[in-house]
């Protein structure tokens, strides 16, 4: 496979946009439009516009900060706001990526060493853990819902096919999500388009990833190096995957890239 141009990784990010769905702050390379590195979903709006709106910006700031900081508990109040001003398959969907990641921080604050397997409070993290995986599905098959209405009320629109192929391809249904990314580039063949090929692609490694990466990289799309890493990681290539991450988190606190690169360096310390 093609080596990627990482010289784009020596600069910092030139602009900086405000997810309205999450409240992450999104640094990109490209000056009209970037991708959550939490949620996914497209972004290009501006913080100081969305500081026109009080109370929901209130709320997508709580929601933002606890993610930031792993605050699961305090960035919920945010999230249960924004879900009733908001009624949206983007904010289910969003509900479904938060749940998921605060059952994996309760199911893994834990501790077998020095509290015996199922006895409180290790107990109560499992429990929670499990109970906030269900609530992560439902929410996921809730956007799947809430977006198959408003797709059949007014057609195929890109923002909503993308919605609904994220929620599937969150709950493994590559089936289903394979057939919507193809009504997806039926309507679209933008940066959406390429960036959910390139979900499906690397996910499936398929031959054709490298070339949907290589367009978002070209796009200035900050996440398509940590799916190059975690495409070349499958095959082996951990020293490039390493040195990618490393660069990568030094722009930008992700930490889908954080744990690649702690489970790279457990190999490497093994091999």
């Amino acid at each position: 496979m093609d080596k990627l141009n990482q010289r784009i990784l020596k600069k910092d990010p030139q602009h900086m946009f405000f997810c309205e769905f999450c409240g992450s702050k999104v640094p990109s390379y490209n000056q009209d439009f970037g991708f959550c590195y939490f949620c996914e979903l497209g972004v290009s709006s501006l913080e100081e516009v969305l500081q026109r709106y009080p109370d929901f910006y209130s709320a997508l700031s709580i929601l933002g900060k606890g993610i930031s900081e792993a605050k699961w508990g305090n960035a919920e109040k945010g999230l249960q706001k924004l879900l009733t001003i908001r009624e949206s398959p983007e904010m289910d969907y969003v509900a479904g990526v938060f749940y998921n990641h605060y059952s994996d921080y309760m199911y893994a604050n834990r501790d077998y060493q020095y509290l015996a397997g199922f006895r409180e409070p290790n107990a109560d993290n499992i429990k929670a853990g499990i109970e906030l995986f269900y609530k992560s599905k439902e929410m996921f098959y809730k956007a799947i819902d809430s977006a198959n209405r408003i797709l059949q009320a007014n057609g195929h629109d890109e923002q909503r096919l993308f919605v609904k192929f994220l929620s599937e391809f969150r709950l493994k249904r590559m089936v289903d999500a394979r057939q919507t990314l193809k009504l997806l580039n039926e309507v679209s063949n933008g940066a959406t388009s390429v960036y959910a090929s390139m979900l499906y692609s690397s996910t499936m490694h398929s031959k054709g990833s490298f070339t949907f990466i290589k367009q978002l990289t070209d796009m200035g799309i900050v996440n398509s190096f940590y799916y190059y890493a975690r495409f070349i990681t499958s095959d082996g290539n951990l020293n490039e995957a390493k040195s990618i991450l490393v660069r990568l988190l030094s722009k930008v606190n992700m930490p889908r890239a954080k744990s690649l690169l702690q489970g790279i360096q457990e190999v490497q310390e093994i091999l």
